[in-house]
C-alpha cells in the first residue's frame, strides 16, 4: 500500500509540477543516453569499430554532463528552494557546464573523421542499426516534445536543457547515418564520401552555434547579474 501511494503521490507530482516534469523527462533521456553509450562500446568490442569507440567516449562525456546537471537541479528540488534561489544556484554552475559541453564537441571531432576516412568495412547486423534507429526517433520525439510541452521557453534552464537535448539528437542521426551505410551500404566512397563530409560538417555546425549561443547567454547573464549587484 505504501509503494501504491508513493507512485500515486508521484504521479500527481509530474502531472501538477511542470518543473518537476522536466526534470523527469530529462532523468529518462540522460539514462537512454547512458545505456547507448555503452551500447556503443560494446558494439566496438563486437566489431572491432574504432568508430564506435570514439562515439561512445563522446556520448560518455555527454553523459557526465548530463547527470551533472541532474544532480544540480535535483538539489535544487529536494531542497524546494525558491525560483530566485534555483536561478542563483544555476548561474553558478552553468558556465563549468557550458565548458564541458564545448569539451563534448572536440570529442565528436574524432568520431566524424573517422566516419569520413573511415576504410574498414564493418557490417552491423540488423539488430545493432534497428538499435540506432530507434534510439534516434525516441530522441527525436523527446526532443519535439520538450521543445513544443514546455512553458518557459525563454529561461536560461530551459534553453540549455534543449541544447543538450538537440545536441543529443543531432549525433544519434550522425549515429544512424554511419551504421546504415555500413549495414545496408558499400561502405563510405564515391558519392556516399561526400555526402557523409557534408552532412557530418552541417552537423558538427549545427552543434557548435547551438554551444555557442549558449555561452554567450550565460555571459550575458553574468554582465547582468554583475551590474544588479
Amino acid at each position: 500500500m505504501k509503494g501504491a501511494g508513493a507512485i500515486k503521490k508521484l504521479y500527481f507530482r509530474v502531472v501538477k509540477d511542470s518543473a518537476f516534469r522536466f526534470y523527469v523527462g530529462f532523468l529518462f533521456s540522460t539514462l537512454s543516453t547512458a545505456v547507448f553509450t555503452g551500447y556503443n562500446l560494446l558494439l566496438a568490442v563486437i566489431y572491432r569499430s574504432a568508430w564506435n569507440v570514439s562515439i561512445g567516449v563522446y556520448y560518455a562525456v555527454l553523459t557526465f554532463l548530463r547527470a551533472d546537471v541532474l544532480l544540480r537541479e535535483g538539489k535544487s528540488l529536494k531542497q524546494r528552494l525558491s525560483e530566485e534561489k534555483k536561478r542563483e544556484r544555476r548561474e553558478k554552475f552553468l558556465p563549468r557546464q557550458c565548458r564541458l559541453l564545448f569539451v563534448a564537441d572536440i570529442a565528436l571531432i574524432a568520431p566524424i573523421a573517422l566516419l569520413v576516412l573511415e576504410k574498414k568495412q564493418v557490417v552491423y547486423s540488423a539488430i545493432a542499426a534497428i538499435s540506432v534507429a530507434a534510439y534516434t526517433v525516441y530522441k527525436v520525439v523527446l526532443l519535439m516534445r520538450g521543445f513544443f510541452g514546455t512553458k518557459e521557453k525563454n529561461s536560461l534552464k530551459t534553453s540549455f536543457f534543449h541544447n543538450i537535448n538537440l545536441i543529443d539528437t543531432s549525433v544519434s542521426v550522425l549515429t544512424l547515418q554511419y551504421t546504415l551505410i555500413m549495414t545496408f551500404g558499400e561502405g563510405i566512397k564515391g558519392t556516399m564520401f561526400t555526402l557523409c563530409a557534408f552532412s557530418s560538417f552541417v552537423i558538427w555546425t549545427v552543434i557548435v552555434f547551438f554551444s555557442v549561443r549558449m555561452q554567450i547567454a550565460v555571459i550575458r547573464t553574468e554582465k547582468n547579474s554583475g551590474r544588479q549587484s
